[in-house]
């Protein structure tokens, strides 16, 4: 099986942990790298530092030419975001199942029944099983309104007729509907992988084991523990499958992640200081590897507005994007709709 990740230059270092803990706990996988931000000659110098047996692309190798315009309008995010499903229909010309992961991931035990023997085609994980504490902090029980209830830092694909309807549906959304624009209704890849429990019901399979994906947004529900074998239990029923880092922050800061300062039970909050003691260690010795790179492709630093109104230049205005452009533009556009119908009765 494939399991791919996709990261700009500045994020390899944490590519190189993921990968490091996917070589020990699913030696039998085969791993693969699309770098969104580097051309081919700057992939010579990246497959000169990773471990040969990673798979390197770059954005070329899809064969996709819509990029070239996505990169012009989407952020580093939402450009990466999209990236994942064009990655998975790329990889599954060749492979029955594959999986992505987010790069700043690691995992700690087998994936096997909890993710990898699911039975839908599609798998995909939620952000929290139960409701959010009310102590006014973040997350809270809106904020998956707007952000999606499904989490895109895992996903993974089946080469069947349905799993490969369900990639081409998301990739019909990347082209222009990818933006994190909640007021919109788009969060890049999550609001739309929130609809595939309903959409595509029969082919989708909710990750239910609470040991995977476990991150700031779900310690609330799930107390971790380290055991006398030193296996980290979930809630006294699994084991720690997969840590999510989400929003870690800088070399120079403390803490889980940069999104939330909520406090977890004392056990869990023990237990998570000693991962992320560990993680940043890991991440202090690969950040050394590559300090010297740079990507050398860019992605859209405009504002939102700005950005989709490029997006509409290439391909003309959305009903999903329209309330972005203001009530004025819409009144212009109708009105020369309007002068250029009657000119040509005229």
């Amino acid at each position: 099986m494939k399991i791919f990740t996709v990261a700009t230059v500045s994020y390899l270092y944490q590519v190189e942990v993921l990968f490091a803990s996917l070589r020990k706990i699913h030696p039998e996988c085969r791993l693969a790298l699309i770098l969104a931000d580097c051309s081919d000659q700057l992939r010579k110098e990246v497959c000169g530092i990773l471990d040969d047996c990673v798979d390197v692309l770059t954005c070329e190798d899809l064969e996709i030419d819509d990029l070239r315009f996505m990169r012009l309008y989407y952020s580093a995010l939402e450009f990466c975001s999209a990236i994942k499903v064009l990655g998975l229909r790329h990889f599954l010309k060749d492979e029955e199942v594959c999986m992505f992961l987010d790069p700043d991931i690691v995992v700690f035990n087998r994936l096997d029944e909890a993710v990898f023997n699911l039975k839908g085609e599609i798998a995909i994980s939620v952000h929290s099983h139960s409701p959010f504490p009310e102590d006014g902090d973040s997350p809270n029980d809106r904020e998956p309104c707007l952000a999606g209830h499904i989490n895109g830092g895992i996903l993974l694909a089946r080469k069947a007729p349905h799993g490969m309807q369900i990639l081409d549906w998301l990739a019909s959304k990347t082209r222009c509907q990818w933006f994190v624009a909640p007021k919109l209704g788009m969060y890049a890849d999550q609001q739309w992988l929130s609809a595939l429990p309903y959409f595509f019901r029969e082919s989708t399979s909710v990750i239910l084991d609470k040991g995977v994906n476990v991150a700031y947004w779900n310690l609330h529900e799930r107390l971790l523990r380290k055991n006398e074998s030193g296996r980290i239990l979930v809630n006294e029923e699994t084991t720690l499958k997969c840590f999510h880092f989400s929003g870690f922050p800088p070399s120079n800061k403390s803490g889980l992640t940069i999104h939330s300062t909520r406090k977890f039970s004392e056990q869990t909050q023990l237990t998570v200081d000693e991962l992320i003691k560990k993680y940043k260690i890991e991440l202090d010795a690969a950040r050394k590897k590559y300090a010297g790179l740079r990507g050398d492709l860019q992605f859209s630093k405009l504002s939102l507005h700005a950005r989709i109104r490029k997006a509409e230049k290439y391909w003309g205005p959305h009903p999903s994007l329209i309330t972005s452009i203001g009530i004025n533009d819409v009144i212009k556009r109708v009105i020369n709709k309007i002068k250029i119908s009657i000119g040509g009765e005229r």
